[in-house]
């Protein structure tokens, strides 16, 4: 170059110089592995990073309910329900049964009257006695549909659950423990007792001694 003083040109040179071998120095420290009696070294960025970054918790997901778990809790819902149908029929039909009890309680003592007037006026054969009998029998064969059942006859064994014994009268011993004679007719309503019959049973007399 022209114009620049040898001495100038000559110390830009060494500058260069002693700028490269600076460089190297640099480069071949910082690439180098230092090992301690304590194990590696560790770079200094690298535990700036590990104190800086902390262990993310991740949340676990709700577990996603299977197809099994809704089919099970609508066989549950489905059989609940089929059960509170039942008990409200069943208890309906408690309710109408009892209705019908308490109905009957009623007749009853229209039956009475009515089987009565029958049997006092048998031998009487008009339109009023064939006209009340034809009624009764109507109404009571539609009871009978119902459930209703009439029981107590001459003959029958006493039986203390269904009978009353209103009096008991000596009799032969084939009569004995027998219905002799009805005062009052009992009726059942589906299997369960509305009236017991009240009757007259006979009572074999019992001999002691020789004859």
């Amino acid at each position: 170059m022209c114009g620049v003083p040898s001495f100038i040109l000559k110390n830009e040179e060494q500058s260069r110089t002693r700028l490269g071998q600076l460089m190297n120095f640099k480069n071949e420290h910082s690439n180098q592995n230092l090992n301690e009696e304590a194990g590696e070294i560790i770079p200094v960025n690298v535990i700036a990073d590990n104190e800086i970054q902390q262990p993310q918790k991740h949340e676990k997901p709700a577990p996603e309910k299977s197809e099994d778990t809704y089919v099970d809790k609508l066989q549950r819902l489905q059989a609940e329900f089929t059960n509170y149908k039942k008990r409200v029929e069943r208890e309906r039909s408690q309710f109408r049964a009892q209705g019908k009890r308490e109905l009957l309680g009623v007749l009853l003592p229209v039956f009475d009257d009515m089987d009565h007037f029958i049997m006092n006026h048998a031998d009487e054969k008009n339109e009023v006695v064939n006209g009340i009998e034809l009624i009764y029998i109507k109404l009571f064969n539609k009871l009978t549909t119902e459930g209703l059942t009439r029981f107590g006859q001459v003959g029958e064994e006493f039986d203390p659950t269904l009978h009353e014994a209103i009096l008991t009268e000596p009799c032969d011993e084939e009569l004995d423990g027998k219905i002799i004679s009805v005062w009052q007719a009992g009726y059942m309503f589906q299997d369960q007792l509305l009236r017991a019959a009240k009757v007259k049973v006979g009572k074999a007399e019992r001999r002691t001694g020789d004859e």
